[in-house]
């Protein structure tokens, strides 16, 4: 945050600090920051996105959590082996949904696979 107050990643890492720290008020603040400085720039918004999920998550909403996780694999985060062993995701790991959006990046890069043949 000292190095770049506008960076959206930062807000929504210090969201999921204030999280854990029990500082509830200040975590959808900082959620709100960081998707107002970076709605939709492809570059980091991957990342960004699969934050905001992980927010969602520990917070237990599973299904804002799942649709932003749906989101951050749309714009093309396919880190399938990350989000299954993700601590932060553990409360959404076992839902339908979650299965079916890893079911969606199997199923993408075995069509890449076969494009590429």
């Amino acid at each position: 945050m000292q190095d770049d107050p506008n960076s959206a990643r930062a807000h929504a890492s210090l969201a999921l600090v204030y999280l854990y720290q029990g500082r509830k008020e200040l975590t959808p603040l900082e959620a709100r920051k960081a998707l107002e400085l970076d709605p939709n720039e492809r570059e980091g918004f991957t990342m960004l996105a699969s934050n905001v999920a992980e927010f969602y998550a520990v917070l237990g909403d599973k299904a804002k959590s799942l649709e932003w996780l749906d989101r951050a694999v749309r714009a093309g985060d396919e880190r399938a082996e990350w989000f299954q062993r993700d601590p932060l995701l553990g409360d959404v790991q076992m839902e339908p949904r979650f299965r079916q959006i890893m079911d969606g990046i199997r199923n993408r890069r075995e069509q890449q696979a076969k494009s590429n043949r």
